[in-house]
């Protein structure tokens, strides 16, 4: 019969074996293995890209438009302005609010107006026009949608 400690020897050896050599067969190959240093991060270069006004699909915009001061309209004067409006859509639209601002030469509003075109067909035109108050000392004007109201 065999001695047990003796034959329980050769596996208590393979198994010590295996508990010393994975971790410094570890530690050897971790410190060969070469270092790469830390790539630094940096901010991409970018190039901002801006829409050109031709870029940027509205469903109406204000194809012309023009203002004038008539000091001896209705004995106050005033401002009659008006313009021309494209709808860029295939819908129908009933009208559109179309406001005017008025300027003095310091950049102050002295007098805004609103009013509503004409019913654009689609991809059609419409005019609209108004009259603002006058007070003699308007410099610049500009004019901006308001409100587009579409046909149901």
């Amino acid at each position: 019969m065999k001695n047990p400690k003796i034959s329980c020897l050769p596996s208590f050896l393979i198994l010590l074996a295996i508990i010393i050599f994975i971790p410094v067969c570890s530690i050897i190959i971790h410190q060969a293995t070469p270092r790469h240093q830390p790539v630094p991060i940096t901010k991409p270069e970018t190039t901002e890209v801006k829409p050109s006004v031709s870029d940027i699909k509205v469903p109406v915009e204000i194809e012309s438009w023009r203002w004038i001061s008539d000091p001896n309209f209705a004995g106050d004067g005033a401002i009659k302005w008006m313009g021309v409006l494209k709808n860029n859509t295939d819908k129908y639209i009933s009208n559109v609010k179309v406001e005017l601002i008025v300027y003095d030469k310091s950049g102050k509003i002295t007098t805004t107006d609103s009013t509503y075109s004409n019913p654009l067909a689609p991809s059609g035109t419409a005019a609209f026009d108004g009259y603002a108050d006058y007070y003699g000392t308007e410099d610049k004007a500009g004019v901006r949608i308001i409100r587009i109201n579409y046909s149901y």
